[in-house]
């Protein structure tokens, strides 16, 4: 069930790993209820084409690459929308990592990295 009644107009949202599935899912979203969805993804070709995807259907978006392992790169990123917009309502951690082969060879740091993002 949805609540079309939701409205975030003029809130500023940043989605991480966004430039496709779940988090593209919850740009759109977003964008379709008022707010400005601030896409990022490591992935700087991927994240641009899907932003300009959404603003070419007339819904905002914005882009701005991010590799969430990295501390200093989240914070520059947290700053800037600061700047640019005045404010960051809502940020959305979806970024994550797909590890691949059974669980019980996985190696314990690749385990411990997709907890760490």
């Amino acid at each position: 069930m949805t609540n079309n009644n939701i409205d975030l107009k003029g809130q500023v949202a940043v989605i991480t790993g966004a430039g496709r599935g779940f988090g593209l899912a919850f740009a759109r979203g977003l964008a379709e209820h008022g707010a400005l969805p601030i896409i990022t993804d490591i992935n700087e070709e991927l994240g641009q084409a899907s932003a300009q995807v959404m603003t070419d259907e007339g819904l905002p978006a914005h882009f701005m690459k991010l590799d969430v392992t990295d501390p200093n790169a989240v914070e520059a990123v947290a700053q800037a929308v600061w700047k640019e917009y005045g404010r960051l309502d809502l940020w959305i951690n979806n970024a994550g990592l797909a590890l691949h082969g059974p669980s019980e060879t996985l190696p314990i740091e690749h385990w411990q990295m997709g907890i760490n993002i």
